[in-house]
């Protein structure tokens, strides 16, 4: 993972029950140019429940 050098944002759910939150900071722990955003109410689903936010989340990741 040390070696992915691009800007990598990710999107988790605190309350994931199938992926937990732990791997989510373990990832971005081991980018180098890692963006972590644990959404605290939020579980496996995120998107499905997070659309727009997490819309403008990338958006504005993607033009900074």
């Amino acid at each position: 993972v040390p070696a992915i050098e691009i800007p990598t944002l990710i999107l988790h759910g605190a309350k994931d029950r199938i992926i937990p939150v732990g791997a989510a900071e373990w990832l971005n722990e081991h980018l180098p140019k890692g963006e972590l955003e644990i959404f605290a109410d939020e579980g496996h689903a995120l998107l499905a429940h997070r659309f727009d936010e997490a819309t403008r989340r990338v958006r504005a990741f993607l033009n900074p």
